[in-house]
């Protein structure tokens, strides 16, 4: 039953962006969220070591490294990834993230609707597999 009670309440931000950071935190604040935010790979690395987080919002282009090598990252630590993307070749850049693991795409700039429904999808999954877990 422990495991039913714990829900995640952080949040990952990797990338350098300012106005998405705003957005995510704003979207989450109100519901008591922590909303942590690095801008390279070996900070995300050493974050996701030390912490556990409900979901993972990462810029797809980024100056220190692609988004490609979080993906890597994330996937072994079983994190949810969610890539945001400017409006050019989303469908290119959606292909490849899904493939590599990314759970979705936003376009960037964010918007509030689409991080509260992300971070929601993110913890009530979490849950589901903690229950799930927790019965096996």
């Amino acid at each position: 039953m422990e495991a039913l009670r714990v829900i995640t309440r952080r949040v990952l931000v990797v990338g350098r962006n300012a106005e998405n950071r705003r957005v995510i935190d704003e979207a989450i604040r109100h519901w008591k969220f922590e909303t942590v935010a690095c801008s390279s790979l070996q900070e995300s690395g050493e974050l996701i070591a030390r912490q556990d987080f409900a979901v993972a919002f990462c810029e797809e282009r980024r100056e220190d490294v692609a988004y490609r090598d979080f993906l890597g990252q994330a996937r072994r630590s079983r994190l949810p990834v969610i890539v945001l993307t400017p409006l050019s070749d989303q469908e290119g850049v959606f292909r490849e993230a899904l493939a590599l693991g990314a759970t979705d795409i936003l376009p960037s700039p964010c918007s509030p609707q689409d991080v509260q429904w992300m971070v929601i999808w993110a913890t009530q999954n979490k849950a589901a597999t903690r229950r799930r877990d927790a019965t096996e």
